[in-house]
């Protein structure tokens, strides 16, 4: 019987709210999982980050968008 191996995806997308993608993408299959974004540019905080497992990148792609759901909040108050 022939082993079969799952290949884990190395890219994992989250859809923004205004449509963009945040893409956490691994860079070789032991590397640092870093974030981008599909048009655009990460801001400053997030520039250049690099993390060692899913975990890491997906807390931080939580902050990202929790953070600009915050921003489009105040913004719709005005």
């Amino acid at each position: 019987m022939m082993d079969f191996q799952v290949t884990p995806d190395k890219t994992r997308t989250i859809e923004l709210d205004n449509g963009n993608k945040l893409n956490m993408t691994r860079t070789d299959p032991y590397g640092a999982i870093v974030l981008s974004l599909e048009h655009g540019q990460l801001p400053d905080a997030l520039k250049g980050g690099s993390y060692t497992s899913w975990d890491q990148a997906e807390k931080a792609a939580k902050a990202y968008k929790d953070s600009r759901a915050s921003v489009v909040k105040e913004i719709k108050k005005k």
